[in-house]
C-alpha cells in the first residue's frame, strides 16, 4: 500500500482526475471476508512485499490497467490473511475482471499447498462495498499483523472520515508524522501548511500499520 504515495500525492496535488488525464485505472487484488468477494483499494497490494524481495518471479505486465503485473485473490481464513490464487493477464485476451483473461500462477509460488499464509503482512487492508446505503458506501478496515487479523472495522463514509481524524491527531505524536511532513513540505514548497495537513489527513491509511486509537 505504501508503495503507492508518491503517485497518489501527485495526481492530488496538481488536480488530475483519472478520467480526464494519462493515468489508467488499475486492476485490484480480491479479498474475500466473510464469505464475499470485494475489491481491495488500489494501493493496497499485500503480495508486493512478496515480490520486491523475489523480482524474478514478478510476471511480465501486459498492460498499462496492471503495472504489478498481477492480481491477488486473498481470503481471510480463521482469522489470519491468506493468498489463494494469484494471476496475471493473458496476453491472448483484453484484461477484465472475468478470470478466462488471466493465466494463474499460483501453483510456481504455493507449491502443493492450496492456499498461501501471507504471515509477513502487517498493514491496513481497506475496502469497500460496492452498493450504497443512505449513509453512503460502507468500508471495512481490517487490521493485520505477521498475517493475522487483530482488528475489524465496519464503517460508513461519516464514520470513516472522523476516524481519520482521531488517526491525524495521534499520528501527529509520531516522529514519522514530522518526517512525512517536512518531506512533502520540501517537494512541494509552493503549498501551506494547511493542504499539506489535511493530504496527510485524506491518506493517514497509507502511512500507518496499525489503528493509533480505538
Amino acid at each position: 500500500m505504501k508503495n503507492s504515495f508518491l503517485i497518489g500525492l501527485i495526481f492530488t496535488l496538481f488536480g488530475f482526475k483519472s478520467a480526464d488525464s494519462t493515468f489508467t485505472f488499475q486492476y485490484p487484488d480480491k479479498i474475500k471476508y466473510l464469505g464475499i468477494q470485494y475489491s481491495l483499494n488500489e494501493k493496497t497490494n499485500p503480495f508486493e512485499e512478496y515480490f520486491d524481495k523475489n523480482p524474478d518471479k514478478r510476471p511480465e505486465s501486459y498492460t498499462t490497467a496492471l503495472w504489478r503485473g498481477y492480481i491477488g485473490y486473498f481470503e481471510i481464513i480463521e482469522q489470519q490473511l491468506f493468498l489463494t490464487d494469484i494471476t496475471r493477464p493473458n496476453p491472448k485476451y483484453e484484461l477484465t475482471e472475468d478470470k478466462k483473461t488471466q493465466i494463474s500462477f499460483f501453483k510456481e509460488i504455493a507449491r502443493s499447498e492450496d492456499k498461501f499464509k501471507v504471515e509477513w503482512y502487517n498493514d491496513i487492508l481497506v475496502f469497500s462495498k460496492d452498493e450504497y446505503t443512505k449513509n453512503g458506501r460502507d468500508y471495512f478496515l481490517l487490521e493485520i499483523k505477521k498475517g493475522i487479523l487483530t482488528k475489524s472495522k465496519n464503517l460508513t463514509y461519516n464514520e470513516l472520515t472522523e476516524l481519520k481524524e482521531r488517526l491525524l491527531i495521534e499520528f501527529q505524536k509520531t516522529d514519522d508524522y514530522n518526517i512525512r511532513f517536512k518531506s512533502l513540505k520540501n517537494s512541494f514548497p509552493d503549498k501551506d501548511d494547511v493542504f499539506i495537513k489535511n493530504y496527510i489527513k485524506n491518506h493517514i491509511l497509507e502511512y500507518i500499520t496499525e489503528f493509533l486509537t480505538d
